[in-house]
C-alpha cells in the first residue's frame, strides 16, 4: 500500500510485484519494498527462458568444446573413450537429457569419466544419462534442497510403486509404463493434490521414487508437471536430511 504502479507477477519465480516510476524508488525502500530496475529483471528472466530451454539449445558444436575443455585439463578422462568407445551425439543426448531435468552439468569430468566405466557394458543414451545421474548426487541435492539443505520430498505408496514397477513394459521401442488410463489419470489427479498441498506450504519439493521406474514416472508426467523433480532414493547425497511431505495413494475407484 501506498506504492503507486501496476501490480503483476514477476515472470521467472512468480512473486507479487508493482511496476513503479522510479520516483518511487525511495518511497518503496522505505516500506520495506525490494528494488530491482527494469534491466535486471529482463536479465533475470532471459537467464531463466535459457536455462529452462537448456537441452534444445545445446548443440553439437557447443558438446565438442566442453569435452575439448576437459580434454586440456584432463586428458585421461577423454582419452580412448571420446570418439573410440562414445560418440560425440551419444554425449549430446546424455547431456540433453541431464538438462532437460535441471541436472547440473558443471562437472563434466565427472560426468564422462562415469560414462567412462560403463560405456562398455551399456550404450543406450537413455540408460547412460540415468548411471549419470547416481554418479552426481552432490549436484542433485545442492539443486533441490531448500534454504536449511532439506529434501522436502513426496512419495509413492510402497504398493502403488510396486504397481508401476510391475507395469512397466519392454517393446521394440524401449521400456514404457502400461499402466490402464483410468490409473493414470488416478495418478495424475493424486500428485495434482499432493503437489497443491506442499506447495501451499512452500519451498522446493520433489517427486521421490524407486530407481528403476524413475525415468519412467518422469516421462509419463513430464508434460503435466513439467516443473516437478523426479529423482530416485539412489540419487540422495549422504547426510541429506528427507522431509517428507506427503504420499501420493491411488484409490480402486480411479482405475
Amino acid at each position: 500500500e501506498g506504492v503507486e504502479g501496476i501490480t503483476t507477477t514477476e515472470p521467472s519465480f512468480g512473486l507479487p510485484v508493482i511496476w513503479a516510476d522510479r520516483n518511487e524508488r525511495e518511497n518503496a525502500r522505505s516500506k520495506g519494498m525490494t528494488i530491482v530496475d527494469a534491466e535486471s529483471v529482463f536479465i533475470t528472466h532471459l537467464s531463466e527462458v535459457l536455462r529452462s530451454h537448456a537441452s534444445e539449445i545445446l548443440n553439437r558444436q557447443d558438446v565438442k568444446s566442453l569435452v575439448d575443455k576437459v580434454r586440456e585439463k584432463n586428458p585421461a578422462v577423454v582419452e580412448g573413450l571420446i570418439p573410440e568407445k562414445l560418440g560425440l551425439s551419444q554425449v549430446q543426448v546424455v547431456l540433453q537429457k541431464l538438462l532437460a531435468e535441471d541436472i547440473p552439468i558443471n562437472n563434466l569430468s565427472h560426468i564422462l569419466e562415469t560414462l567412462g566405466n560403463c560405456v562398455d557394458q551399456v550404450k543406450d543414451p537413455a540408460t547412460l544419462s540415468e548411471l549419470a545421474r547416481k554418479a552426481l548426487p552432490r549436484a542433485i541435492c545442492e539443486k533441490f534442497c531448500d534454504s536449511e539443505g532439506k529434501l522436502n520430498a513426496l512419495s509413492f505408496d510402497p504398493t502403488l510403486e510396486e504397481e508401476i514397477r510391475d507395469s512397466i513394459a519392454h517393446d521394440d521401442d524401449g521400456t514404457r509404463i502400461s499402466l490402464p488410463p483410468g490409473r493414470v489419470r488416478g495418478l495424475i489427479n493424486a500428485i495434482s493434490e499432493e503437489t497443491q498441498e506442499a506447495f501451499a506450504a512452500g519451498g522446493e519439493i520433489v517427486l521421490l521414487v524407486d530407481s528403476q521406474i524413475r525415468p519412467h514416472v518422469r516421462g509419463m508426467i513430464a508434460r503435466v508437471f513439467p516443473d516437478l523433480p523426479v529423482i530416485s532414493y539412489d540419487e540422495i547425497a549422504e547426510k541429506t536430511e528427507v522431509n517428507n511431505v506427503g504420499m501420493i495413494r491411488v484409490g480402486t475407484e480411479n482405475g
